[in-house]
């Protein structure tokens, strides 16, 4: 039965997965109002699927990238300005993100959905996590991992990777778990309430608080330095004010691209990812 969900899971996700394309641009903080300029195509006007950007710990860009027919780990360097992949294997791999602590990352491994870390220089996955079907991941600590995790319903989790262990901490969210800059928190919407909410929890206590609404429509969203939620919606990015809710920053039709998903903020706050379709 595992074996038929999972090949189910894969073959959906498969036919759903957009032509997308990643730009990076310039981001510049100003009497609290965000600024963007100078979009970069990072993933080079590849045909297909490329997604779920995340920045490493030095400011250069994983993402997940078509690559003869399948999907790849891809890595932008901005001093070099080069794009290269980063692994070559016969499966599909998608959401990397750097392990912590670790000069390593961590994607989703194949129809079977696995998470497992690839480490410098070797091209065979440890595996991790083997006894649930992952979507999405957040690291908290070394030791510690929040998941998407699909079933009947989709659950957000603890996972123990010494202990093997994982605990449901809440159900029916959305796909963009992230660490909230400078606290000990990570962030994950709930689809419980019409909007969406976007919480905080804390992963070692599990307690969790509503920080805002979303946008309507949008789940993806990306943490500033300063602390600051940017959100998209349609064409338009948005930025998160404390007390005047969500304001606009810019539409994006004004480069000429639309479409906005998945979204990623560099450590130093100066460049932002932005996923949006292809055309």
């Amino acid at each position: 039965m595992r074996i038929i969900i999972l090949l189910l899971l894969a073959t959906t996700a498969a036919l759903a997965q957009p032509d997308t394309e990643v730009y990076v641009f310039d981001l510049n903080f100003t009497n609290g109002k965000y600024e963007i300029s100078n979009p970069v195509n990072v993933s080079n006007k590849n045909k297909g699927y490329d997604n779920q950007p995340h920045f490493t710990p030095q400011g250069n860009l994983m993402f997940t990238s078509t690559q003869n027919g399948q999907t790849d780990v891809a890595l932008y360097d901005f001093k070099k300005r080069t794009h290269e992949y980063l692994i070559n294997t016969r499966a599909n791999e998608y959401s990397p993100t750097p392990v912590f602590g670790e000069k390593a990352f961590s994607c989703i491994y194949d129809s079977m959905q696995y998470l497992v870390k690839y480490l410098p220089n070797k091209k065979e996955p440890v595996v991790l996590i083997d006894d649930l079907v992952v979507g999405y991941h957040c690291w908290a600590d070394a030791n510690t991992v929040l998941l998407f995790v699909l079933g009947d319903t989709f659950t957000l989790r603890k996972y123990n990777l010494k202990e093997k262990t994982n605990e449901i901490l809440d159900d029916t969210i959305g796909r963009c778990l992230l660490n909230i800059p400078n606290k000990p928190l990570i962030s994950y919407l709930s689809k419980k309430t019409t909007p969406f909410a976007i919480n905080s929890i804390d992963p070692k206590t599990g307690i969790k608080v509503k920080i805002a609404d979303a946008l309507e429509g949008s789940e993806d969203l990306a943490w500033t330095p300063e602390n600051v939620m940017i959100m998209g919606q349609g064409d338009i990015l948005h930025q998160y004010d404390n007390e005047k809710g969500w304001m606009p920053i810019i539409d994006l039709k004004e480069f000429g691209l639309s479409g906005i998903s998945r979204l990623a903020v560099s450590p130093k706050g100066d460049k932002i990812a932005v996923v949006v379709s292809e055309f």
